[in-house]
């Protein structure tokens, strides 16, 4: 009798340590704070001359002799006023802007893996560098030419330093958000 006492309480010991044994490895699988991190799709960077500026947030370039429009990310410019419908204010300005600081130029055009490679009109979705290595995204906003603009809530990588340099063009009075600049 003792024999079986003995034994039926060295089975529940081991069934006790063996669960929580299996509890604790699931726990660790799930919380464990050196998992490794997923994998997600890298960045691209590809080199281009600008052949035409399309509008203040949109423009064309040359890649490896294909004509390619690209639509700058996290920006949103004024609008020409297509289809009929009449220009937003500022459009011509930030135009002009972009053409200043893009038309022939060689940029470096980056993706993001948190957006998508192209938007709805077929155009690659992209941040463009100069040679100085200016972000010239984010320039079109600090100097108020554009808007920040996030795609249906989709943080993308240079969201906080772009709506930083919305609020600074703002405050300072920069571009559209200048006294008078658009009613």
């Amino acid at each position: 009798m003792k024999r079986t006492i003995r034994r039926f309480h060295l089975n529940s010991i081991v069934i006790v340590v063996l669960t929580l044994l299996l509890l604790l490895f699931f726990f660790f699988q799930k919380y464990s704070l050196h998992r490794v991190a997923p994998v997600s799709t890298p960045e691209a960077t590809t080199s281009a001359q600008v052949k035409k500026v399309i509008d203040g947030d949109t423009i064309d370039v040359v890649v490896d002799g294909a004509t390619e429009r690209v639509r700058l990310i996290g920006i949103d410019a004024p609008e020409f006023g297509y289809d009929g419908k009449p220009a937003m204010c500022f459009a011509g300005e930030s135009y002009k802007k972009a053409k200043e600081l893009l038309d022939g130029k060689k940029v470096r055009m980056d993706s993001d893996s948190t957006q998508d490679e192209r938007d709805k009109y077929n155009r690659l979705l992209r941040y463009v560098f100069l040679e100085d290595g200016t972000n010239i995204n984010e320039a079109l906003i600090t100097q108020g030419f554009a808007r920040e603009y996030t795609y249906l809530g989709n943080p993308y990588r240079y969201q906080k330093e772009f709506q930083e340099g919305e609020k600074t063009a703002k405050l300072t009075g920069k571009g559209v958000w200048q006294a008078g600049a658009c009613p």
